[in-house]
């Protein structure tokens, strides 16, 4: 449970870094670092996804 709320928090702080580098930020490779972000924000949701499936413990 609290690691999946630590995972949550921290994609949460990703994509919202991932919005404010893309709309707001000032270097000349913000798409790049705004898809890098993106991208590991969603690998962080599959991941914790993929642990809660397997997972032997069902709620």
């Amino acid at each position: 449970m609290q690691f999946g709320v630590a995972a949550l928090v921290v994609w949460l702080l990703l994509a919202v870094g991932g919005y404010l580098v893309l709309f707001h930020g000032r270097a000349r490779k913000r798409p790049v670092l705004a898809s890098v972000m993106t991208g590991a924000s969603a690998l962080i949701v599959l991941g914790a996804t993929a642990v809660a499936l397997s997972s032997p413990h069902r709620f």
